[in-house]
């Protein structure tokens, strides 16, 4: 039995936009603080293994769906 999701289904267009907008970012961090610092540079966060908003901490999507 699979577990149900606690995030809202993510936009497949909104995924694809952050996917780009946050790609060199993933693939050039040095490690788990150097993301969160690169993507607080462009308004999120990393909460609990999800992307989320700054400062409120509105969750996004997973990680895993943009590129983590």
């Amino acid at each position: 039995m699979s577990r149900p999701s606690l995030l809202p289904e993510a936009n497949p267009m909104v995924i694809a936009s952050l996917s780009g907008l946050l790609a060199a970012d993933f693939k050039g961090a040095r490690n788990r603080a150097d993301l969160q610092h690169r993507l607080g540079l462009k308004g999120y966060t990393i909460k609990a293994g999800n992307l989320a908003t700054l400062p409120h901490g509105k969750l996004i999507c997973s990680l895993s769906q943009v590129g983590g």
